[in-house]
């Protein structure tokens, strides 16, 4: 492989498991906030907008593998 291809393949590797991780961060972050009394709701805001780019990065490569199909003929 080119040294670009493995560069973009390792960052589509990590990026999902990373940004669960900043999901979870920020859930944690906006709960504390909201134990006491302040502005919680845009860190929990950014936190699902983290964990929709996590699941979208499982999901969008499920759906073309299941359009075009990867059985044996």
């Amino acid at each position: 492989m080119i040294d670009l291809q493995k560069t973009l393949f390792l960052a589509f590797i990590y990026l999902s498991p990373i940004s669960l991780v900043f999901s979870i961060i920020l859930f944690l972050t906006s709960l504390i906030l909201k134990i006491k009394n302040r502005n919680y709701k845009k860190v929990f805001i950014i936190g699902l907008i983290f964990l929709m780019i996590s699941i979208l990065i499982f999901i969008i490569p499920a759906i073309i593998i299941g359009f075009f199909g990867v059985a044996p003929e």
